[in-house]
């Protein structure tokens, strides 16, 4: 049913995603990650169920859409799922993109964002932190990432990150909301 679902998706420039610290065979407990999954590798099936939908994953990719704006996808910081914790650095992610055009990054935790709002990203789009799910969660989150959940402006640059799907670890539900988040973008020239 998933999969009908995510094909049916209609998408003027496509549908795209990145992948997250827990789309890798890890062992868990209690939803913690436990022992060293420093070296966990994706499970193939997250791969073909994606691609079987018609969705295209940005493994530190980027792809210029209608000749008008950059969509970045960069590998999880801390489990890049291919064996390795090789992610590419952003600034050689963006060496042959022309930064007068918009620039829209997506990554699965919000790390860094002072950061990337330097480099000329103008839209970081990430999840992970569930908008802290439960208390006293949602005290750990404020204090860990500066955008645990929402909107805020960082310099020229718009950091959105939405609470996904709310699960924790074992599947069970949150306090969190499950959310598909709707953007409206408008260019201006």
């Amino acid at each position: 049913k998933i999969l009908k679902t995510f094909r049916e998706i209609k998408s003027k420039y496509g549908t795209y995603a990145v992948f997250g610290n827990h789309d890798v065979d890890e062992r868990l407990f209690a939803g913690i990650s436990i022992g060293n999954n420093k070296k966990a590798r994706r499970d193939k099936r997250r791969e073909d169920f994606l691609e079987k939908s018609n969705i295209e994953v940005l493994d530190d990719k980027m792809v210029l859409l209608d000749d008008a704006f950059y969509l970045i996808g960069r590998k999880d910081y801390k489990l890049a799922g291919d064996g390795t914790n090789n992610r590419k650095n952003l600034n050689n992610l963006l060496e042959n993109v022309d930064k007068t055009k918009p620039i829209i990054l997506s990554e699965h935790e919000p790390i860094n964002i002072d950061k990337i709002s330097k480099s000329g990203v103008d839209i970081h789009l990430s999840g992970h932190t569930h908008g802290g799910q439960f208390f006293p969660m949602t005290l750990i989150t404020k204090n860990e990432w500066k955008n645990q959940y929402g909107h805020i402006k960082v310099n020229n640059m718009h950091s959105i990150v939405t609470s996904v799907v709310g699960l924790y670890g074992p599947n069970i539900r949150t306090q969190s909301d499950s959310e598909i988040c709707i953007l409206n973008v408008n260019f201006k020239d």
